[in-house]
């Protein structure tokens, strides 16, 4: 099994980045590949089908818009996981991690989070899950587009009664809900979850040494704030593609509705619960920083010039400190990535 477990798309996401964030341009080169693959068969679908635009409200390939971010999206999405995962081993080997006795080192602590990851044990059944889910999906997409009109309120180019763009674009829709999307999807849960999970243990053994002194001018967790965006751009393309099959069809049905809902909920979940350890134990060491200036201040007349100059530093580094692991431009970046796709994709779908 560890050796299939290579070809699966969760391994190959892994490995769209390398050391510093280098880029692995086989698998880059390989992900372009699927995508024009993807692109060639709806297109020689539709060319055979004569179904580039089609008459009334029908939705032709030039009018589904669905379709073209679905060709969009599919790369996008595999290289933005390939992009969170490697900010998410950046973000656990740089923990501001103390190790004391009983505690073990940094590597032991996360070992276990990793191996979930990459599919070693039980969490490639829930990959499996996921891979069924997307399955049904296409399946229940199958019999919609039997009779479009029933589902959507238009005709539509990949209709039964367009046999080629039929084939050809349920081979894209293939890809996109049984190949990309579960892999991706597996791969932020896993990721959020355990970031949770590996904040609350090393919290919990109070093996965390953040310092006001830091460079980063965030007590050393700069890097977990870079991973929560990084999390968060392959929601935002999900709602794009969201947004695009809304205005592509002229009804709303419940297979774009349900996933629009869980969308939502999971992205607003994981933006704010995933670092919430970090956030909440940064206040406190801010609060805990800020007494212990206030004190030494009482007594700077009895010091000695090293201890001065060393209350100065700590003194103006506590003011340039913030108890946020994100700066003020990515904290409103990420208020806009949490909540304006969902509330425009939710008022779409009501409109």
């Amino acid at each position: 099994m560890r050796a299939l477990a290579v070809l699966f798309p969760p391994t190959i996401i892994r490995n769209v980045f390398g050391a510093e964030l280098a880029p692995n341009w086989l698998v880059v080169g390989s992900i372009a590949a699927l995508a024009l693959v993807q692109t060639a068969a709806v297109f020689v679908g539709s060319y055979i089908d004569a179904t580039w635009i089609l008459p009334g409200v029908g939705k032709g390939l030039l009018e589904h818009y669905g379709v073209w971010a679905i060709l969009i999206a599919d790369p996008l999405l595999l290289i933005a996981a390939g992009f969170a995962y490697r900010q998410f081993c950046i973000a656990m080997e740089t923990l501001p991690f103390v190790e004391r006795e009983g505690t073990g080192d940094l590597k032991s602590i996360v070992r276990p989070y990793f191996d979930f990851i990459e599919l070693k044990g039980r969490s490639v059944f829930i990959y499996y899950l996921l891979a069924i889910v997307g399955l049904l999906a296409w399946v229940l997409n199958l019999l919609q587009t039997i009779q479009p009109f029933a589902t959507y309120g238009n005709d539509v180019f990949d209709a039964l009664a367009y046999p080629w763009g039929y084939v050809g674009n349920k081979f894209n829709l293939f890809v996109s809900w049984v190949v990309v999307a579960p892999a991706v999807g597996f791969m932020l849960v896993s990721m959020s979850f355990s970031t949770w999970l590996i904040l609350r243990r090393v919290e919990n053994l109070d093996a965390l040494g953040p310092s006001v002194l830091h460079p980063d001018g965030c007590y050393g967790f700069e890097h977990l704030g870079t991973l929560n965006v990084a999390l968060l751009w392959p929601y935002l393309i999900s709602f794009g593609v969201m947004f695009a099959l809304k205005l592509t069809h002229e009804g709303t049905y419940p297979s774009l509705v349900v996933p629009v809902i869980v969308l939502a909920v999971v992205c607003i979940v994981v933006s704010i619960v995933t670092i919430q350890p970090i956030t909440s134990h940064t206040k406190k060491i801010r609060r805990k920083t800020f007494n212990s200036l206030v004190e030494k201040s009482h007594t700077q007349e009895k010091s000695t010039n090293a201890e001065r100059l060393r209350f100065a530093v700590e003194r103006l580094s506590f003011s340039m400190t913030s108890a946020s692991p994100y700066s003020k431009n990515l904290s409103a970046l990420l208020n806009v990535m949490r909540f304006s796709p969902a509330v425009l994709t939710m008022v779409r779908l009501l409109s």
